[in-house]
């Protein structure tokens, strides 16, 4: 067992690059560097990687021959004698550019893989091992993808198991992490849309955990702030709908103000207010690249114009029960450790030594909660489950560990159970990933077990 947690994590990592590495090889480009980019998969992923590619390629934030290039929402296929689809990109009048409505941060996180990738296409072309042009495109830098969301999903693994060990032993922590991982939507985008932030938001939020817990142990000094303002933007960059994160920071000031009051000790809340005011400026300066970049993009301030009108919210009429239940990448439907996970959490929650950092988290799992159920595209579009939640996959994280504590007298069952979440997610990854079950809509509930019974069928003939 002590073996099992110190090296559960590379399990993890065997486990999941395994399968990257499948991926990787059906969908590879050819080793001259031309036809299918395999690395940067998806249509979002194509945008997101784009700005890494124009600027330190071409230097220059002129999207057009990237989007060209990758044929934007076709999915990397290249196709020569035909122009990109540009619905989701408007043309700046002010600008004459393109304007790319993904945000800067997968780009600014990718930046080592990337110069590493791209300064071996240097040498090994000088050294005369390939012919492969250094241009952000071939293998190298499509490689170079997938293994940063390997790395950056490594890191959000031994952080969440951080938070867990927290709350249980390590046994725990490290049962309940690696159920999780090979369970949640999140094992979609180590293993194929690796060019998609969502991983690397879950790190961000696990960080943004860990440093609410200085507060409750009595460690808070300014630096404490200043890092849940600087992880605030930096969510903010990966994805802009993440601006809400700023409510954690917020409530928790908000709750060490009633913490003095109740100790009777006001006279400490100024020099509280003037720590805690250095999230601010400390989220703004890490946000600073992204709103240059629409300034440079766009000609103005960022302005209602560069948003797309088909993704708007209807915030009178939310969601809640399609965006957990549906069958259209339902959080609970697609993941159902997600939804054992909640129910442990809640349970967990109003035990005393859950501690008031879990309470202020929930009231930001609301928050998020309400904003995607308001979403016009609840779904998230081409989507494997509910990906959106990703991001604070922690917290059910921390009710599986519950769970898996409150039974740890019966560890067949716990096995049994986890075998069987983890095996209805490959089941799941295997019918999205070739098309058996549809990728963007809804479907008949018992679909997958009748796809699944068929296949079975298939090869034990």
């Amino acid at each position: 067992m002590a073996l099992f947690v110190r090296w559960s994590v590379l399990l993890y990592v065997l486990i999941v690059g395994a399968q990257s590495l499948v991926a990787f090889r059906i969908n590879a480009p050819d080793w001259a560097g031309r036809g299918r980019y395999a690395g940067i998969a998806g249509t979002d992923g194509q945008a997101y990687y784009a700005f890494i590619r124009s600027i330190w390629i071409d230097g220059d934030l002129d999207f057009e021959n990237e989007f060209y290039e990758y044929n934007y929402n076709r999915h990397g296929f290249f196709y020569p004698d035909s122009s990109p689809d540009l619905q989701f990109l408007p043309r700046s009048p002010h600008t004459g550019l393109y304007f790319n409505r993904f945000p800067v941060g997968f780009s600014l996180l990718h930046l080592p893989f990337f110069l590493l990738a791209h300064y071996l296409t240097l040498l090994g072309g000088l050294l005369g091992a390939w012919n492969w042009k250094a241009d952000g495109y071939t293998p190298l830098y499509q490689l170079a993808v997938p293994i940063g969301a390997i790395f950056y999903a490594a890191l959000a693994y031994l952080t969440h198991q951080r938070v867990l060990k927290r709350f249980f032993d390590a046994p725990v922590a490290a049962w309940a992490t690696l159920t999780l991982f090979l369970c949640y939507p999140g094992s979609f985008n180590v293993i194929w849309f690796w060019a998609n932030p969502h991983v690397q938001t879950f790190l961000v939020f696990n960080l943004m955990l860990l440093l609410a817990f200085r507060l409750t142990d009595g460690k808070e000094n300014g630096w404490t702030w200043i890092g849940l303002g600087a992880l605030t933007g930096l969510a903010a960059l990966l994805r802009t709908e993440l601006m809400v994160l700023g409510f954690f920071p917020f409530l928790l000031f908000l709750w060490q103000v009633s913490r003095l009051w109740r100790m009777g000790n006001l006279l400490a809340a100024p020099g509280l207010f003037a720590r805690a005011s250095s999230a601010v400026p400390a989220c703004c300066i890490v946000f600073l690249p992204q709103v240059i970049v629409w300034k440079l993009m766009w000609g103005k301030w960022f302005g209602l114009a560069m948003n797309n009108p088909s993704e708007g919210f209807n915030w009178l009429d939310p969601a809640w029960w399609q965006v957990l239940f549906s069958t259209r990448h339902g959080l609970f439907y697609w993941s159902p450790v997600m939804l054992i996970g909640l129910v442990g959490y809640l349970i967990f929650l109003f035990r005393k030594r859950s501690g008031a950092v879990l309470c202020v988290a929930l009231a930001q799992l609301i928050a998020l909660y309400y904003v995607y159920a308001s979403w016009k595209i609840w779904w998230m579009g081409y989507s494997f489950g509910a990906r959106q939640f990703i991001v604070v996959s922690v917290l059910f994280g921390i009710g599986l560990g519950w769970l898996i504590d409150r039974f740890r007298r019966h560890p067949i069952w716990i096995g049994v159970a986890s075998m069987v979440l983890i095996v209805w997610n490959q089941i799941m990854l295997w019918l999205f990933l070739n098309g058996h079950i549809p990728r963007s809509e809804g479907f008949a509930r018992w679909l997958p077990f009748q796809k699944a019974w068929e296949l079975a069928g298939r090869f034990f003939g």
